[in-house]
């Protein structure tokens, strides 16, 4: 049938997708299967566990589909074997890859897909996420290093939380650059402003594309200011 590459850091946007996709082409739970793996990486023996299933007549359904969670995680050997299935899809099977990111897949595995990005809604201030942040900027620049792990702590652990959490406080941040710099006698307060951006932009792009660990992420974030 066909596979897709869906481009997403956002569980809930994913999980609404499949939902949206599967009633449009008439798909039963029965018949979505999820790979699932507890490792840092998906390897060939995923694969070819995963390719024992792929073959398989749909339970209830005309067509099943195939979801392979953060396949960013397939190693180079993976992807390899999974490129022969890609090239000689089964019948009534849809494929889908979900990532955050295209990098790390190989030429030759984004040639046979089709490549779908899910967008999130524009992040919106409030007067009261204002009065929120600035707290948290005054606490993070006067605090020690156990207060600093713990406001990372209320920050949380959870990938989709946590970006969202930073693109408030990116938002927040580049006003306050921006208001500073319109002030001739506050440039050393502009570089000051424009240094934290700097170091948000950095840990939201780390976090958003890549697997790395949130809650260290962002403790490394506010122990550096």
């Amino acid at each position: 049938m066909a596979t897709f590459i869906i481009l997403s850091n956002n569980q809930s946007l994913l999980d609404k997708y499949v939902v949206e996709f599967c009633r449009k082409h008439d798909i039963d739970t029965l018949d979505i299967v999820a790979l699932q793996t507890e490792t840092a990486s998906i390897g060939i023996e995923d694969i070819r566990r995963l390719q024992q299933k792929l073959f398989l007549k749909p339970l209830k359904s005309q067509q099943k589909l195939i979801i392979i969670p953060d396949a960013q995680k397939l190693t180079v050997e993976a992807q390899n074997s999974l490129l022969k299935t890609l090239e000689e899809p089964p019948e009534a099977t849809f494929i889908f890859l979900t990532s955050a990111n295209v990098e790390s897949f190989l030429p030759t595995i984004i040639s046979r897909c089709q490549i779908v990005t899910l967008e999130s809604k524009q992040t919106e201030l409030t007067s009261e996420d204002e009065v929120i942040y600035e707290t948290i900027f005054a606490q993070l620049f006067a605090s020690g290093v156990g207060e600093k792990l713990a406001l990372a702590q209320k920050v949380g652990d959870k990938k989709d939380e946590v970006v969202m959490w930073l693109e408030k406080a990116i938002l927040i941040l580049r006003m306050r650059m921006l208001d500073a710099a319109a002030e001739s006698t506050n440039n050393g307060d502009s570089i000051q402003w424009a240094t934290v951006l700097d170091a948000f932009l950095k840990t939201y792009n780390i976090i958003k594309t890549t697997n790395v660990n949130v809650r260290l992420a962002v403790e490394h974030l506010f122990l550096g200011m």
